[in-house]
């Protein structure tokens, strides 16, 4: 995510047609006391630092421009374009952020508040409301409403437009860029094309069994199987669209390949499936989310939205998908439903809940396995604006729960064997600090300094029995030192002479005990409460000490509502709900908890329950 000027990326016709935002450019009036001239603010984007550059004259807001960001590509460039414009059209800073971009806009907004401020100005005067444009009805008919473009959205559009079906495909965002799925790894899948020319034999079934005994019968097998078995196809399809894959190594040693790494980013990885989803007849409603499943005697047929311009849209359809990503970007159902309000997102803030709170408006019900896919690369905190380890201004003290050292809990308790964390930070070390909500890692004089120089894996003579090890996100804590006094002002890093400072300054009441214990155990080569391998028995020696607060951060959340084996919502009683199928992340019948261990298994799935689930709207519809 390299540090850029301005891009265009998007179309200047979506540009211009959606410039307004559904909101009514107003007359500019000039504002007293604030001065004329050209200034620049500052902002906190997704990836750090944003300057906006904004001109004064007349007393009026003349001119936004956003100068230098690190935004990613593919998600930033609506809010980049849009909201300086209707910052300007309007001279209001009250500007509705644009959806998949929200951290973009706000970053943008703060700026151009700071600038008002610089010029002597009120930000109170500018903080108009803006009038919506809209309030007609529209409405649609087709085959086929799927809410939500993403991975089981697209998959479905996909398959559902070649099978003959009209399709309609309804999405928050200013585009198909927002998701996830725009921006992820890759799919886990088997039997493809690129495992075919890697040379690799391992089949859906093999896969499945370890899937399915991961999961421990707590899933559908039948679900499972119908959804994963398809992952491949959905990689073949995407293929055959002209977009290219790789297959990556066993890095978690889980024992088999089947991660596809996506070679295409943004407009390239998801263009070829929006064009022939088109080129078939279906239609992409952009920022115009589903709000309201259209029950009728029972059966879903149809969904209900607003679209940007402020409009009732309804879609009449004969039959109905969800599949709109899970929850990260509500802190409500993030309480209710992980436990902890405190996870990072790492992806989009795009998915609020709307697709499972749609199905259980319509008399669905919920799953009981909720989850997080976990952060492979760091740990992560509230506190500091980057958590993701290849952003630019990332604070690189964030690695150490990757490491397998020494964890404690609030309480400075050990709670768990850390090198499972350090073998598996996907699954196994998302689940482990959601299941606390705040974890530390303590860490003393030579560890640190050794972390910093040559790095941990080194340090510890490159064991063998960590495969992971070799496959680290911050392999060096390069920029640790210099990076550690701004951990340490924001909140979550401090250093100290003594054990009992660092568990004061965090409230650890039995830190000291508990190295304490600890180093006895080191001392004797054995963990005697975890079984943590020997070689991972490090005893925190001489100070300084370095303790790093870390909470759950997630790509992505995963679980909600209870489908069927064919991915049909379910009420109540168990019974299906007709033409309510659902797909994705917010399917919570297919996702074990923890995560699964093989890396891409969330969106393999995701894309495989895309096919299965228009596989069963053919029907259905009788195409």
């Amino acid at each position: 995510m390299k540090k850029r000027v301005l891009c265009f990326l998007l179309g200047a016709a979506m540009v211009l047609g959606m410039a307004g935002c559904g909101q009514k450019p107003q007359e500019p009036t000039p504002t007293a006391g604030i001065q004329d001239g050209t200034y620049t603010g500052v902002g906190t984007g997704k990836g750090g630092e944003m300057k906006v550059e904004v001109t004064i004259s007349g007393g009026a807001i003349t001119a936004v421009n956003v100068t230098e960001h690190q935004e990613t590509e593919g998600i930033c460039e609506p809010a980049i374009e849009r909201i300086p414009k209707t910052i300007v059209d309007n001279q209001s800073v009250l500007v509705d952020a644009i959806a998949g971009a929200t951290i973009t806009s706000d970053a943008i907004l703060d700026a151009v508040k700071s600038c008002i401020e610089q010029a002597g100005g009120n930000v109170a005067d500018f903080e108009k409301e803006i009038e919506a444009a809209g309030g007609k009805t529209v409405e649609y008919e087709t085959d086929i409403v799927i809410v939500g473009a993403g991975a089981a959205g697209l998959m479905a559009a996909y398959t559902a437009s070649e099978g003959g079906a009209k399709v309609i495909v309804m999405e928050k965002g200013a585009s198909a860029l927002q998701s996830n799925f725009a921006t992820c790894g890759g799919p886990a899948g088997a039997e493809t094309i690129t495992a075919k020319e890697a040379g690799v034999t391992t089949t859906n079934k093999e896969i499945f069994e370890h899937l399915y005994a991961f999961a421990n019968t707590t899933v559908d097998a039948k679900l499972l199987w119908e959804s994963w078995s398809r992952a491949g196809v959905a990689i073949d399809n995407m293929i055959g669209l002209g977009i290219p894959f790789s297959l990556n190594e066993d890095v978690y040693g889980v024992g088999f390949r089947a991660r596809h790494s996506f070679e295409a980013g943004g407009a390239d990885r998801i263009g070829p499936i929006t064009s022939a989803v088109e080129a078939n007849g279906g239609q992409f409603l952009y920022e115009t989310p589903g709000e309201h499943i259209i029950m009728e005697n029972g059966k879903a047929v149809g969904v209900q939205g607003t679209n940007a311009n402020g409009d009732t849209v309804i879609v009449r359809a004969k039959a109905v998908m969800t599949c709109t990503g899970g929850f990260q970007g509500n802190k409500e159902m993030l309480q209710e439903y992980l436990g902890y309000s405190n996870v990072v997102s790492l992806g989009s803030n795009m998915p609020t809940g709307d697709g499972i709170n749609m199905v259980l408006e319509a008399g669905g019900i919920l799953d009981r396995n909720f989850g997080v896919l976990g952060n492979e690369g760091s740990g992560n905190n509230s506190k500091t604006a980057v958590n993701v380890a290849f952003f630019p201004d990332f604070n690189q003290n964030l690695a150490f729960w990757m490491y397998g050292g020494l964890y404690v809990d609030r309480d400075g308790d050990r709670f768990i064997n850390e090198k499972r964390v350090a073998d598996f930070p996907l699954a196994l070390g998302g689940e482990a600090v959601l299941r606390q909500g705040k974890v530390y890692a303590v860490v003393d004089a030579a560890y640190y300094d050794a972390c910093c120089t040559e790095g941990v894996y080194n340090y510890m003579g490159q064991p063998e029995n960590w495969k992971s090890g070799t496959e680290l996100w911050v392999p060096v804590v390069s920029k640790g030192k210099e990076q550690l006094q701004s951990a340490i002002d924001e909140g979550w890093a401090y250093t100290a002479d003594t054990l009992a400072e660092c568990a004061e300054y965090f409230g650890l009441e039995n830190l000291e005990a508990t190295v304490a214990e600890y180093n006895e155990m080191c001392a004797k080569g054995e963990d005697t409460l975890y079984g943590k391998a020997a070689n991972f028995m490090l005893p925190i020696g001489e100070g300084p000490y370095y303790v790093f607060e870390y909470e759950p951060g997630a790509w992505s959340t995963f679980g909600g509502v209870k489908t069927d084996s064919y991915l049909r919502a379910v009420d109540t009683s168990g019974e299906a709900i007709p033409g309510l199928y659902c797909g994705g992340c917010e399917v919570g019948s297919y996702y074990a908890v923890p995560y699964y261990d093989g890396p891409g298994s969330c969106v393999g799935i995701s894309v495989g329950s895309g096919i299965w689930a228009a596989e069963n709207m053919l029907e259905y519809i009788g195409k």
